[in-house]
């Protein structure tokens, strides 16, 4: 988080607030032109921010999340996950298996059954910007606050999607390190097993990798909107640079690892 430099306060209430700069470059273009070695640091850097504001929100988490919360996430995430086998089956130029089905249904099982906390809801790696001198990392935008699972948040803004960029690739600065990292955390903040923290966030990075499938496939097929089609596009460089998102092992022993089943 941006440290606050000034605010305005008037009646025990801040009227505005400042904060530091944090840099010129989001996460999102960052994650086109670094390395490997430096997309690993970020990731790190990543989970420890993110970790930082599950813990800022844990008070709110602990007063218990609404059952009508865990509802409406799930009601928004289900119809894209009904689609995750197909999605897959397609990027990989595969057929969508019983087995690959029942696969994808035991991670979509472990994605949902996670706990939600509270925290942001706008996540995407162009709301993460990174410094120009020490690569250090600052989560902006955080008007969107509400209940969502946290190794969702923390996958979707590692997840670089280079939008409306030609020739744009998909690339996450996710690593096993990083996922330990964060799991850690999140079992100090709001307890719960290790392994079953490393598995979740593990299942929704997944999820989301074939969401994007899913959605590259409408674009190839002309069944998606002009919007997402203007913003993608299904060139080959998507298409390969997805695959390599999805392949990158990140637990071995997780329901994730479903790769036996997309060949």
């Amino acid at each position: 988080m941006p440290a606050v430099i000034p605010t305005n306060v008037t009646h025990g209430e801040p009227e505005w607030i400042a904060t530091e700069w944090g840099g010129n470059r989001t996460l999102d273009e960052f994650l086109d032109q670094c390395t490997e070695t430096q997309a690993d640091l970020a990731g790190l850097q990543l989970a420890s921010a993110v970790a930082q504001i599950e813990g800022a929100f844990a008070q709110v988490t602990r007063q218990g999340v609404p059952g009508a919360a865990r509802q409406m996430a799930i009601k928004l995430l289900e119809p894209w996950a009904d689609h995750a086998a197909d999605g897959l089956a397609w990027l990989f130029a595969s057929e969508a298996t019983d087995q690959l089905r029942m696969a994808v249904d035991r991670v979509v099982k472990t994605a949902l059954s996670a706990s939600l906390t509270a925290g942001p809801l706008d996540y995407h790696a162009s709301n993460v910007v990174v410094s120009n001198s020490d690569l250090r990392l600052s989560v902006v935008d955080l008007g969107a606050i509400g209940y969502d699972w946290p190794g969702r948040r923390l996958a979707q803004y590692a997840m670089s999607v280079q939008s409306g960029v030609p020739g744009g690739r998909f690339r996450t600065a996710l690593t096993p390190a990083s996922v330990t990292q964060f799991s850690e955390a999140l079992a100090q903040i709001h307890t719960g097993d290790l392994g079953s923290h490393v598995n979740e966030l593990d299942a929704h990075a997944l999820l989301i990798g074939a969401i994007a499938a899913t959605q590259l496939r409408a674009v190839s097929t002309g069944a998606a909107s002009a919007e997402r089609t203007v913003a993608w596009g299904a060139s080959e460089t998507r298409i390969t640079s997805l695959r390599t998102v999805i392949l990158r092992t990140l637990s071995h022993d997780g329901p994730a690892n479903i790769k036996l089943f997309l060949y």
